[in-house]
């Protein structure tokens, strides 16, 4: 982790911008993500949705518990509704949203997070590319980054689209590299143009890649993201 994303909390003036409690919500995941499978026994049995209430309440915990006796200003929300202004229709809902807990402001959205397990199906099955994008038999976009460039997720409490989201995959079988160079030829495959490839920033415990999409209505969104390797 670089010096500049070491800044304590505290250092932060109360009327900073969210776009500064972003930088130091990521952060503060680059901390405690690694530490989330020594707390809790996660292999790739579990279902999805079950390793992402645990990853819950190990967020939940280090945001007050941790090696930097610093109290984080957010509170993680599991399955948080995202709904954009005048949209009709039942709102979808993303994995985790992290909300600013500051004085100064309401309980806000500033970050969401869409988890996914690697490999999501067999090869070749029906949900085998669901991490970048699929087609439903209702033929409705799903899969991780499909979603965030729908616009469907990344959705704050007023309706509005956030400019950075992320997306945590449960990595098993294969090694990051390996799922990196597979995921990028999922992207290659969408035809949404060698820009919105992953980046690599490191590769680790747990890795770190960026990548930056073109949304429905022509803005960018900017995605985190972080690959936990969990046992077989």
């Amino acid at each position: 982790m670089s010096q500049e994303n070491n800044i304590p909390f505290e250092n932060i003036l109360e009327n900073a911008s969210s776009e500064g409690y972003v930088d130091k919500l990521i952060s503060f995941l680059e901390l405690h993500l690694p530490d989330f499978t020594d707390e809790f026994a996660v292999d790739s049995s579990i279902n999805e949705n079950d390793i992402t209430e645990l990853l819950y309440k190990h967020l939940t915990k280090r945001k007050r518990y941790n090696n930097e006796e610093v109290e984080y200003p957010f509170d993680f929300q599991p399955e948080k509704s995202q709904k954009k202004k005048k949209a009709k229709g039942h709102a979808k809902r993303v994995d985790m949203a992290a909300n600013l807990l500051v004085a100064d402001r309401d309980l806000q959205v500033v970050f969401t997070i869409e988890a996914k397990k690697l490999p999501t199906d067999k090869e070749k099955g029906k949900r085998e590319k669901e991490y970048v994008s699929h087609t439903n038999s209702k033929l409705k976009p799903a899969g991780g980054i499909q979603r965030f460039k729908e616009e469907l997720h990344g959705i704050d409490d007023q309706g509005d689209f956030l400019p950075r989201n992320g997306i945590i995959a449960y990595t098993s079988e294969k090694c990051h590299l390996d799922w990196f160079d597979k995921v990028n030829v999922w992207i290659d495959e969408c035809s949404w143009g060698e820009q919105e490839r992953l980046v690599n920033k490191y590769y680790s415990k747990v890795s770190k890649f960026t990548s930056i999409h073109k949304t429905i209505t022509s803005r960018k969104v900017s995605l985190e993201h972080f690959w936990i390797e969990v046992k077989p």
